[in-house]
C-alpha cells in the first residue's frame, strides 16, 4: 500500500528532529499511547460490528488509560475503513475492527480494491458467529440430505453483496449447482426482517447475537450451518457438509482489530496482550454474548493470521473453479 507524499518540508524538519537525538523510526511501546486511539468501523452504529468495537473499546480505554474512539466510515463491504487505516501512520493510534470478509472477500472480489488481506496484521480475535440459514417452519421441515436439490430456486437474503455468506451462496449455485438466489441486503437485521415479511424464502448471515435476539419471539429456525462442526450452543442444527454439501468456502465471520502491516511487532504484541485481556472481561461476555467471545481458547495476531488465509483460500479455490 502506498503512501501519500509527505511534503519536502515536513522531511526536513524530520530529518532535523533525528539529528538533535530522536531516530525518526518506530514508536515507542513504552510511551503508547501518547494520544487517543482511533477504532475504525466499516459499517454504521447500531449493527454487530459496531456493538464490538463498541464493548472492545470501552475495555481498551480503561487498559489503555487513553480514550479509544470509534469513528463509523460505512462503505464498500468495509474498503472504506480499511483504506483509510491504511493511510494513516503505523503507529497504533489508528486500528479498525472488521470481519474477516473485509480484508479477505472484498479484495478477491473486487481487486480494484486497493488492498490485499496481507496489507494488514490482525490481532486476537475477539468475536465468532458461524454462519447460518434461517428459514420459516414450513421450509425448516424439509432440511435433510438433499434439501437444495429442489425444482424451485431458493430465493436467500444475505447481509450484503460482499459479505462472506452472500459469496458463499453465490458459489454454491456456481460451482455446486444448486438452485439458489442470493439478495444481498444492508445489514443481518434487514435481511431479516425481510424474511419476516415474506420478501424471501431464507436468510444466510451470521449466528450473532444481535440476529439470534432478533428471531426471539418469532416462529423462525435456524436450519443448516455454514461452520466445520456443529456448534455448542446450537447442537440441533446439522452443518451444510451433513447435508452433501461438502467443500464451501469459510463463511464463518470472525471479528478481530486490524493494524497496517508495517506496525512494529513489538507494539503489535503490546496491542495483543490489551486485546487477549478485554477477551476475558465478563462485561465484554455479558455486552456480545458468552458464546460469541473468544474467550475459552488462545488466540493471537498468528492465530488471526491464519483464519484469513484459511479464509482466502477456501473462497479463491472455489472462486477459480466458477470462473474455469
Amino acid at each position: 500500500m502506498k503512501r501519500p507524499k509527505i511534503p519536502a518540508l515536513a522531511v526536513a524538519l524530520t530529518l532535523v528532529v533525528a539529528g538533535c537525538g530522536g531516530d525518526g523510526s518506530a514508536p515507542d511501546p513504552d510511551q503508547y499511547p501518547e494520544r487517543p486511539v482511533t477504532m475504525l468501523v466499516g459499517f454504521a452504529p447500531g449493527g454487530g460490528t459496531d456493538t464490538i468495537a463498541r464493548s472492545l473499546a470501552l475495555c481498551l480505554s480503561d487498559n489503555l488509560d487513553r480514550e479509544v474512539v470509534v469513528e463509523n466510515k460505512p462503505g464498500g463491504s468495509q474498503a472504506v475503513a480499511i483504506n483509510d487505516l491504511l493511510g494513516a501512520e503505523p503507529d497504533g493510534h489508528t486500528m479498525a475492527m472488521v470481519t474477516t470478509s473485509g480484508p479477505v472477500v472484498v479484495p478477491l472480489r473486487v481487486p480494484s480494491v486497493g488492498y490485499t488481506k496481507d496489507d494488514v496484521t490482525p490481532l486476537n480475535e475477539v468475536s465468532l458467529a458461524p454462519s447460518v440459514l434461517i428459514t420459516p417452519p414450513d421450509l425448516h421441515e424439509e432440511v435433510g440430505p438433499g434439501f437444495l436439490e429442489r425444482d424451485e430456486p431458493l430465493v436467500v437474503a444475505t447481509p450484503g453483496a460482499l459479505s462472506a455468506p452472500h459469496q458463499a451462496m453465490d458459489l454454491l449455485r456456481d460451482v455446486r449447482g444448486a438452485p439458489v438466489r442470493a439478495v444481498p441486503y444492508e445489514g443481518s437485521a434487514p435481511a431479516v426482517t425481510a424474511l419476516m415479511a415474506g420478501d424471501v424464502d431464507a436468510v444466510f448471515t451470521e449466528s450473532s447475537k444481535e440476529v439470534m435476539d432478533q428471531l426471539g419471539g418469532t416462529d423462525l429456525e435456524v436450519s443448516v450451518s455454514g461452520a466445520s462442526e456443529r456448534m455448542d450452543h446450537i447442537p440441533d442444527v446439522p452443518t451444510f457438509e451433513e447435508l452433501g454439501y461438502d467443500g464451501l468456502p469459510d463463511s464463518d465471520s470472525y471479528w478481530f482489530p486490524v493494524v497496517p502491516d508495517e506496525t512494529p511487532d513489538d507494539l503489535v504484541e503490546l496491542l495483543e496482550e490489551h486485546t487477549a485481556r478485554c477477551t476475558q472481561d465478563p462485561q465484554l461476555a455479558e455486552t456480545l454474548g458468552e458464546d460469541y467471545v473468544a474467550d475459552d481458547r488462545p488466540t493471537s495476531s498468528d492465530h488471526s493470521r491464519q483464519i484469513m488465509d484459511n479464509m482466502h483460500g477456501s473462497f479463491l479455490e472455489l472462486i477459480e473453479e466458477a470462473d474455469s
